[in-house]
């Protein structure tokens, strides 16, 4: 990524954008961290002025309670934003928020036709509601998706990264008339650096790592260093393959 690239910027030219048009925005996220952080970077946006009453839709019970909990245990947060939370402030709210609870209340945003932005699960785009909100506005050219963060290679959002032009739903063929916008800078994991300190520092080396999430190609790099640098035995579990602990 480009060392000048400013992502809060970018989703302000995006959140204007779909403000002026009254254009639909849908944010695949994960439920825990990536929700909050986003509704934490439109909530800065309001702030600006940039929302112009679009209305942003949290369509995800998890991540709902998710941000109502870190309400109740603010030493979670950032300072800054722990400092609000502890005066009394609500960092991760503004008056265009809304909560989805219910999958009716989900199906009665497709039918919306004066913009707005939803951020629904999964991230990765291979299921949960976002996949529906897909299916009822991947053909409009008034929809823009918005992909932040790592995807699988081969999987439905990688394809619609790389400009797939037809996309499938419940057996059903839709073309893919919405326009794409790939989102940086917004990752929550920790990299391969921060993994190997982070098992530095515990005081009694674990005596085996099951290394279960990730790409083939980062797990066996991952077990190599902690092998090599920490004296760490690894296991990378493998589908139909059982590991005895």
């Amino acid at each position: 990524r480009d060392a000048n690239y400013d992502a809060d910027a970018k989703l302000g030219e995006i959140v204007a954008r779909a403000a002026e048009r009254k254009e639909k925005v849908i944010m695949p996220c994960f439920a825990l961290g990536r929700a909050q952080l986003l509704v934490h970077r439109l909530s800065r946006l309001h702030g600006r002025g940039l929302l112009r009453g679009l209305n942003v839709y949290v369509d995800s019970p998890m991540a709902v309670h998710g941000i109502e909990a870190l309400y109740r245990h603010p030493e979670y947060l950032a300072d800054e934003l722990k400092a609000a939370v502890q005066s009394g402030g609500a960092p991760l709210w503004f008056p265009e928020l809304h909560y989805v609870l219910s999958k009716r209340e989900s199906m009665a945003i497709d039918r919306m036709d004066h913009g707005g932005i939803i951020l629904a699960g999964s991230g990765f785009m291979d299921a949960g509601p976002v996949l529906r909100h897909l299916e009822e506005s991947i053909d409009r050219e008034d929809c823009t998706v918005v992909l932040s963060g790592y995807q699988p290679e081969g999987g439905f959002a990688w394809k619609l990264q790389r400009g797939a032009n037809r996309a499938q739903f419940n057996g059903k063929t839709r073309d893919v008339r919405a326009h794409t916008v790939r989102l940086e800078g917004l990752s929550g994991h920790a990299d391969q650096d921060d993994l190997v300190k982070w098992f530095e520092g515990f005081a009694e080396k674990p005596a085996r790592v099951l290394i279960n999430h990730g790409v083939d190609g980062a797990r066996h790099a991952l077990a190599a260093r902690l092998r090599d640098e920490l004296g760490i035995e690894c296991a990378l579990p493998a589908r139909d393959v059982p590991i005895e602990i």
